[in-house]
């Protein structure tokens, strides 16, 4: 079980702080400006470095299958009754939420939680640390903030990474910083996958890999987020970490453009030069097609991008770099797999993904 940071994960508890936690949030991590860091040394936090991460445990938490799973993954599994008892409470709790009735909904957090529930865990931290239908009290929500990110729970994962990322209440901690993202990026989390593509882009914890941090930005731009479609657009357009695709980078741009991103506009005119009528004609109509979904599949098109161009790198020829599973891409893993004395399926596994991480990058 990771060591405990109290001090830390009280002070990150407020829901506000997720939403809070965008573009302006990244003044501190990357770019832009924001009083978060302000907000935290209000709360007097002390840091706390008793969090040691072992080097696997990293590698896992990045390269792990997204479970799509935030209620019902903690460590300790309870029997198959409890847990629906479980989610059936916590589902009356947050019924009793929306109706305003937040101290019957704090019973059934409670309920819940203590019977394993891992988002009834984050609730009633929440619950404690706003005094919402219960006395405020910082030492009862820091456990149960601490006991989500155990359980699973990508929202707390993700506020403890960015925290440390930006070292924003705490010392500054790379390392830190990708285990807990990686955890929550691997859950769906799209804010904390575009974090973690920044820090495997800029090397920050990590080894730097360009096409690994493509991978990761292209999932959060798949799920909605604006800066992550503008900066994977722009790494498909200069075929950055990935081979140049100023088709499908226009593609992403327009559609960080559509969401707000002034610098996608500009971006996206410079890359229209260097493309046909027709070819800008099909890359819009695919931009307006465009609709967020969640991650749900782990064999994403990112994804299946990252290992083709791994694989032809290595000398193993899966084809164009076109986030399409198709006969070459699975006879380029059947390649792979048979030189590497692996059992030959042609299939795209977590395994296989980090199988290919391991390899020296050619």
């Amino acid at each position: 079980m990771i060591g405990r940071a109290p001090t830390v994960i009280a002070v990150l508890l407020l829901s506000p702080l997720l939403a809070a936690c965008s573009d302006d949030f990244l003044a501190k991590v990357q770019t832009t400006s924001d009083n978060l860091d302000e907000w935290f040394a209000e709360k007097g936090v002390v840091p706390d470095q008793q969090n040691a991460v072992e080097p696997a445990q990293r590698q896992q938490a990045v390269a792990a299958e997204p479970s799509g799973q935030h209620g019902q993954n903690g460590a300790e599994q309870a029997p198959r009754e409890r847990q629906d008892v479980a989610e059936a409470v916590y589902q009356q709790g947050l019924a009793l939420k929306r109706d305003g009735a937040s101290d019957r909904a704090a019973l059934r957090f409670q309920e819940a939680a203590e019977a394993g529930h891992t988002a009834a865990s984050y609730e009633l931290a929440e619950a404690y640390w706003q005094g919402d239908g219960v006395a405020r009290d910082d030492e009862t929500a820091t456990k149960w903030l601490n006991t989500a990110a155990e359980r699973g729970e990508p929202r707390a994962q993700y506020m403890l990474g960015a925290a440390y990322y930006g070292g924003l209440g705490v010392e500054q901690d790379d390392e830190l910083a990708v285990y807990w993202l990686g955890k929550a990026a691997t859950g769906g989390h799209d804010r904390a996958q575009f974090l973690l593509a920044e820090a495997f882009a800029n090397g920050r914890g990590v080894e730097a890999d360009m096409a690994w941090a493509a991978r990761w930005y292209g999932k959060a731009a798949r799920q909605g987020h604006a800066r992550a479609q503008l900066t994977y657009g722009l790494l498909l357009a200069k075929g950055r970490g990935l081979p140049g695709d100023p088709v499908r980078g226009y593609t992403w741009l327009t559609i960080a453009a559509g969401n707000g991103q002034a610098e996608a506009e500009t971006a996206r005119t410079g890359v229209a030069r260097r493309l046909s009528p027709e070819e800008r004609a099909a890359a819009e109509a695919e931009a307006e097609r465009f609709q967020a979904r969640p991650n749900i599949r782990f064999a994403d098109p990112p994804t299946v991008m990252y290992v083709q161009y791994r694989l032809n790198r290595l000398g193993f020829q899966a084809g164009g770099v076109d986030g399409q599973m198709g006969p070459q891409t699975r006879r380029g893993i059947n390649a792979y797999q048979r030189s590497r004395g692996r059992a030959t399926d042609g299939q795209l596994t977590p395994d296989l993904l980090i199988a290919l991480l391991q390899e020296p990058k050619a």
